[in-house]
């Protein structure tokens, strides 16, 4: 009985008791760790991709594409704004043609004040 608690006692203090394999399992996993953290040779610079040409084939395929939706976008968000004005310019002349004694020229000038110049031009 005294044995066994000596025993107990004394494994339970030890490091190597604690963890599998004893002693020499501890030293192989220190050993694997100072490897692991072994510093790079001198020479040994930062690592480059090889993948230049995979990019730029990329590259060339995407930026088409992408030129293509900025245009659309560009030529909607205008077509949009000229809508705009034209119905300014639709109500406007309403207005101006719901007041007795309104003549067309009245409301064409109405019309071409509020239009601008740009979208005058497809006016006879």
């Amino acid at each position: 009985m005294v044995k066994r608690s000596l025993r107990s006692r004394t494994e339970s203090n030890s490091a190597a008791a604690r963890t599998r394999g004893g002693p020499r399992a501890i030293a192989r996993r220190r050993s694997r760790c100072r490897a692991a953290r072994a510093p790079l040779p001198a020479h040994a610079g930062p690592r480059r991709r090889r993948g230049g040409f995979l990019t730029s084939a990329e590259l060339v395929l995407v930026l088409p594409i992408l030129a293509v939706l900025l245009a659309g976008l560009v030529e909607f968000s205008l077509l949009f704004f000229a809508r705009g004005e034209i119905v300014d310019a639709a109500r406007a002349a309403a207005r101006i043609a719901s007041f007795p004694g309104a003549t067309d020229l009245d409301v064409e000038r109405e019309v071409r004040r509020t239009l601008s110049p740009r979208l005058q031009r497809g006016m006879k």
